[in-house]
């Protein structure tokens, strides 16, 4: 099995999203293995041969990217985001709550896509020392069962398409590396709180008085809402968003760029929100 771990200097690329085997399958399964010291085995409610009590999951949501500098160049490493699944309520639900109450690390926690008619696992990701962020429920009159949202952080990520036997390694690294050449050249910080379900706040800095933009924009280029246009002294500076575009309709669950642009620099940095 080939296996790459992903460093700064292979980025010729902003944005890596996982891609499904294309090859002709039936429909696919998706299946969450979660174990931990309090429970063992978090059961939940699959019959599915090779799969017996996993936990049955709708979706999922993960990408990787490389926070892009001036002129197109890598600013640091490649970043992750939270792994983000959706499924129905079962009785590995409270458990699941349980070690979030606990900030209880998991033991073992195993996403796999699985071809329903042969069985066949065609992709995994495999989370090490992961740990239940965040989840919410929603539900309604009518609904069998309410529908969850679980967002985990990790140590590390481990992505294996099976059907090519391939493997790619990811470190967390929710925060891009700031250098001092980077600083003297501008930077737009972190948002904070990132991953975010919602607001969050823009903390950016220039080296010296010029104008500058501050925008957000979807993986597709789009600019989402434009958070601060004008003459901005030197230092630091900071600028609220609402979780808004520019319409005021909430944007929806995924990554955005935050572009910082003054007249000879620009700087971007990836913000997840989860809803």
């Amino acid at each position: 099995m080939n296996r790459h771990r992903f460093r700064p200097q292979l980025a010729g690329f902003a944005l890596a999203l996982l891609v499904v085997p294309c090859a002709a399958h039936a429909s696919g399964r998706l299946y969450l293995y979660a174990e931990n010291g309090t429970w063992g085995h978090i059961e939940g409610e699959s019959t599915a041969q090779g799969h017996e009590d996993w936990i049955e999951c709708l979706s999922f949501q993960h990408s990787v990217s490389i926070p892009i500098g001036p002129g197109g160049a890598a600013a640091g490493a490649p970043q992750t985001t939270p792994l983000v699944i959706s499924s129905l309520s079962d009785r590995s639900t409270v458990r699941l709550l349980s070690a979030l109450a606990a900030i209880e690390p998991f033991s073992a926690l195993r996403l796999e896509w699985v071809d329903d008619v042969t069985g066949d696992v065609l992709l995994r990701l495999e989370l090490f020392d992961a740990l239940l962020a965040s989840t919410s429920q929603t539900g309604g009159s009518g609904d069998s069962r309410p529908f969850v949202s679980l967002s985990f952080a990790y140590r590390a990520v481990e992505i294996t398409d099976l059907l090519e036997g391939t493997t790619a390694f990811f470190d967390w690294n929710p925060f891009s590396s700031s250098t001092p050449e980077t600083l003297a050249k501008g930077l737009l910080l972190s948002p904070s709180p990132n991953p975010t379900q919602g607001p969050a706040e823009f903390r950016f800095s220039l080296p010296a008085d010029s104008n500058a933009v501050l925008a957000l924009y979807d993986l597709r280029g789009h600019r989402v809402r434009e958070l601060h246009s004008g003459w901005t002294p030197a230092g630091g500076g900071s600028v609220a968003w609402d979780g808004t575009d520019e319409q005021g309709r909430r944007v929806g669950q995924g990554v955005y760029l935050a572009r910082l642009t003054s007249p000879d620099r620009e700087v971007t940095q990836r913000l997840t929100v989860l809803r």
